[in-house]
């Protein structure tokens, strides 16, 4: 018998999905989207947890994520990284939904961002690292988590300064490159090289290996690239 209750629960997923607006990433629009709104909708209805409460969580699994890669114990890796990624939508979520949204709430969920991103970068440089003990992945560390807090920056720079660029496909890093660099396509590739490790017996360490000389090499030369589009693309007012 269809009951009230499903109604609600139905009613509540209903709007708590009309209220996403940010753009929405692959993985977010068919995974993390799709399992984050039954938890907020949970979360919404039975609990007095609050958004910033959830972003508090969301940072403390991304750290666990991180210290999961040091450690090369990469199947709690993968699953710290998506409770991370599910919990980073929750709090927005639940923020709009109750309407709780605050600069306290913003700000508190870009310090999750600064906080996470590196130490989840570091720990599988570092975790790599220690295995290998080749003095060049510090090197590859450094100049992986620099480039990243120097994309954080020059985001902020933009919204602070309200600058705006002559065309919006022109953002800072494009959306192919973002997605290339980013931690949603690390956790991609922490899928593919458990499975290959599984299937073939290939060492898990040796992929992941080849992935961050890419990664750590590549990364600086495609942000000098996007920056000197990106200033190029800056509306004057000459």
């Amino acid at each position: 018998m269809y009951s009230l209750a499903k109604a609600k629960k139905k009613n509540t997923i209903k709007e708590i999905r009309s209220q996403i607006t940010a753009p929405q990433t692959l993985y977010a629009t068919y995974i993390s989207r799709k399992v984050s709104v039954y938890i907020s909708s949970f979360l919404v209805k039975h609990t007095d947890v609050t958004a910033n409460q959830v972003t508090f969580s969301s940072m403390i699994f991304g750290i666990l994520s991180g210290v999961a890669l040091f450690f090369q114990n990469y199947i709690s890796a993968f699953i710290f990284f998506n409770l991370y990624y599910i919990s980073d939508s929750v709090d927005g979520e639940v923020a709009r939904f109750r309407k709780q949204t605050s600069v306290k709430g913003e700000y508190l969920d870009l310090v999750s961002h600064y906080v996470v991103t590196p130490v989840i970068i570091g720990g599988l440089f570092l975790g790599l690292y220690k295995y290998y003990n080749e003095l060049s992945i510090l090197f590859l560390c450094l100049s992986a988590v620099t480039t990243k807090m120097m994309i954080f920056a020059s985001r902020e720079s933009l919204e602070k300064l309200k600058i705006e660029l002559k065309t919006k496909k022109t953002p800072l890093i494009s959306s192919g490159i973002k997605c290339l660099y980013g931690l949603v396509f690390l956790n991609i590739v922490l899928v593919f090289s458990i499975c290959i490790s599984f299937v073939f017996g290939i060492e898990i360490q040796y992929l992941l290996y080849r992935y961050i000389l890419f990664y750590g090499s590549t990364y600086p030369l495609i942000f000098i690239y996007d920056q000197v589009k990106t200033f190029k693309s800056i509306k004057t007012n000459a």
